[in-house]
């Protein structure tokens, strides 16, 4: 071919490089008819197994290079790090080399990457050269700390990069380094990490994929998010941007281009990847034209194929640290909606090693994102016990059928997740301790922690507790105010209660559900049901059928769908004695309502657990959390990314890259409702932090902060 004809299918591409890149380029070449040589130090590499031809060989073998040259009609390739002696030996033998070595040779050297970029005019971050002590003390004094020190050459995924704070001893630095050149850059103060992915064809025309946003973990890419979460202008300028670098380089091929987004919403270049890109995974699924069909189009000199994103798409990395624990369970992954899965044939999962990715679509983009991590989540979650059904109580048909398939399985000694006015509960017979058992399991829940048990009703108080005399009077005052509804009370129990809903405990904490599903099953169930919220031990309570299967699918037989529940926070514990109502757990009752009734005293902190709720760590996220009087208090260090969860309708500092408000009106009831369902959110966002601001400890705020002190201990 020459240059100014295309390339058509029935041709062989060459392909330097042997990994994942290469596999997913050969996948998109080979089903557009064309053949795929691969060229790679390693055997039986991830392009090779999916590969036409593949030469084994060392970049440093002259004699295999140029055979393998003289066998395509076309060089590209899938990692820019080869050496420019390669490129040239191949050259002879094929000229066409897309794109060309010289784009390469800028491209796998840090220092003359930014050298190109800051010589172009393109916004970069400060850098200087260093290649030795006085040259890094030098460079340190002009660009301030912190810095981070980087090899020039060969380093992806964090490699060879140290980080130089005030105090750090440069002497020590520079010990670690032998003969080597490095580049000193400055450290951005960035709100959001983007990249753009550009073809350009042989005629100079371009075709822009959408701006994605980035979240790195500990330098390796971990999540993808596309389109990115980014002004109009700031994308519409990140597109341009990629544009013109794309032609400074007279790139014919694909380019990826790293950029920093400042809290001004200002650009600057982090790096360059001329050729397919992680970040650009989402492509597969997510657009009209993948990145590695537009590469093969590009380098074939065909029409490029439009860029139009076709649904929301979030990416995340699988590393080899997800085997740790033996496979992965990709069956629970796949349970997902709009989950893809996407192995790269490495025969040994090691730690921060590349294995593959999922991808989800979703109509939303925070769907996406959530649906995402949840995949990867249910990875490492244990080989599922049950084919968990979901069944809605939307119509009377639903319900009824619902409320039979809820009672045979709950008559069986099986443990479902029903709703409640507060939060899922996970149920089961209160009375059959092989029952009880599955509870615990399934929330890989801590035998000593007692369990609440729900009564049909009222009248049956007294055939599972003992009320003394003393506090007889108060005790039934109060549940003639609060049952059924969102109040608990801790009696004294029978022995028709087993110890393992107690652990062991001389007295048992019992209320009866306002819900109306709920309190259909457990009238037909005829007896009195144990059901603590129906999420895995510690975590953060569910208040939707889908945080239910997010916890637990696979690990009980049913859950009942009823949507979203109406506290979202759970019962009020007390306890009657000493002619006192003591406050064992904060709840949807108020102290002040409590206060009718007689003297409300919140209880000491227990040394020893007497109900549910008292753990000192509870209701947390993943993600830390840290409680702030007012949000000014926080200052983010640099590079990294924090959420605020706010209680009402103030601004929200730039510095928070994700942010949700508990109500915008000042509601604590409305504050209570969403609690829990706006942690999970920000527990989902790939954040290095949740700062959540205090609301008034007043009401229902004496509730929302026991339950967010509790989210917080560490």
């Amino acid at each position: 071919m020459t240059p100014d004809k295309p390339l058509l299918p029935g041709a062989t591409i060459g392909v330097m490089g042997g990994g994942q890149l290469g596999r997913m380029f050969a996948i998109a070449a080979r089903r557009m008819g064309y053949r795929v040589h691969t060229f790679s130090p390693e055997k039986d590499g991830p392009a090779a197994q999916l590969s036409d031809c593949a030469t084994a060989a060392s970049y440093d073998d002259e004699e295999a290079v140029m055979q393998f040259a003289r066998s395509i009609d076309v060089l590209t390739f899938e990692f820019e790090n080869i050496p420019a002696a390669t490129i040239e030996w191949a050259a002879r033998a094929q000229p066409l080399v897309r794109p060309r070595g010289e784009v390469l040779l800028i491209a796998q050297n840090r220092l003359r990457e930014k050298e190109f970029l800051f010589g172009a005019g393109f916004p970069v971050a400060r850098f200087r050269r260093v290649a030795s002590a006085p040259d890094l003390t030098g460079a340190v004094a002009a660009i301030g700390r912190p810095a981070i020190l980087k090899g020039a050459a060969f380093g992806y995924d964090g490699k060879g990069q140290q980080r130089i704070d005030p105090g750090t001893d440069l002497a020590e630095i520079w010990a670690g380094r032998t003969n080597e050149v490095c580049v000193l850059e400055q450290v951005i103060d960035f709100e959001k990490e983007i990249s753009v992915l550009v073809a350009r064809g042989r005629a100079g025309e371009t075709a822009v994929f959408p701006v994605c946003e980035n979240i790195h973990r500990n330098h390796i890419l971990d999540v993808t998010i596309a389109p990115a979460r980014i002004k109009r202008r700031v994308a519409k300028a990140a597109r341009e941007l990629a544009c013109a670098v794309a032609v400074s380089l007279d790139l014919v091929g694909l380019l990826a281009v790293e950029m920093f987004v400042s809290h001004e919403g200002e650009l600057i270049i982090n790096e360059l990847a001329p050729r397919p890109h992680n970040s650009g995974h989402w492509t597969i699924e997510g657009c009209a034209t993948s990145q590695f069909e537009q590469h093969v189009r590009a380098v074939c000199g065909l029409p490029l194929g439009a860029t139009g994103q076709l649904r929301p798409a979030a990416m995340v990395n699988l590393l080899g640290d997800l085997w740790s624990g033996g496979e992965p369970n990709w069956r629970e992954a796949l349970r997902i909606p709009g989950a893809r899965l996407h192995l790269y044939g490495k025969d040994e999962p090691r730690p921060r090693r590349k294995m593959g990715h999922l991808t989800v679509t979703a109509p939303r983009i925070e769907d996406a994102r959530e649906r995402a991590l949840r995949a990867r989540t249910c990875l490492t979650s244990p080989a599922a016990r049950y084919t968990t059904e979901v069944i809605q109580t939307r119509t009377l048909a639903e319900r009824d059928w619902a409320v039979s398939e809820a009672v045979a399985l709950l008559r069986a000694g099986e443990a479902i997740a029903l709703p409640t006015e507060t939060v899922y509960g996970l149920a089961a017979d209160a009375t059959n301790p092989a029952a009880i058992e599955k509870i615990f399991e399934a929330k890989e829940r801590p035998r000593f922690d007692p369990l609440i048990v729900h009564l049909p009703h009222a009248d049956w108080l007294e055939r599972f507790t003992t009320i003394e005399e003393s506090g007889r009077e108060l005790t039934l005052r109060l549940c003639a105010q609060f049952w059924p509804g969102p109040f608990t009370l801790v009696l004294p129990r029978k022995s028709t209660i087993p110890d393992g809903v107690t652990g062991g405990r001389e007295t048992v904490a019992v209320r009866v559900s306002a819900h109306p599903v709920f309190s259909e099953i457990i009238a037909q169930f005829k007896g009195p049901l144990a059901a603590p919220s129906a999420n895995r031990f510690g975590r953060i309570s569910p208040t939707t059928v889908y945080h239910v299967a997010e916890e637990l699918d696979g690990r009980i037989p049913l859950i009942v769908d009823a949507g979203p529940t109406l506290h979202g926070l759970e019962s009020t514990i007390v306890a009657a004695r000493e002619g006192a109502i003591h406050i064992l757990r904060r709840g949807m009752i108020t102290p002040e309502q409590l206060a009718e009734f007689g003297t409300a005293v919140f209880a000491d902190e227990p040394t020893e657990m007497e109900t549910a709720g008292q753990l000192p760590s509870h209701y947390a996220p993943r993600t830390p959390l840290t409680i702030v009087g007012a949000l000014s208090e926080i200052s983010v260090p640099p590079g990294l990314r924090y959420g605020a969860l706010l209680w009402s309708g103030q601004l929200v500092p730039e510095i928070f890259v994700e942010s949700r408000r508990l109500s915008a009106r000042g509601n604590l009831r409305e504050a209570a409702a969403n609690l829990f369902r706006l942690l999970r959110e920000l527990d989902h966002a790939g954040l290095d932090c949740i700062v959540a601001e205090a609301v008034p400890e007043e009401g229902l705020g004496v509730a929302i902060m026991d339950r967010l002190r509790r989210a917080a201990h560490t």
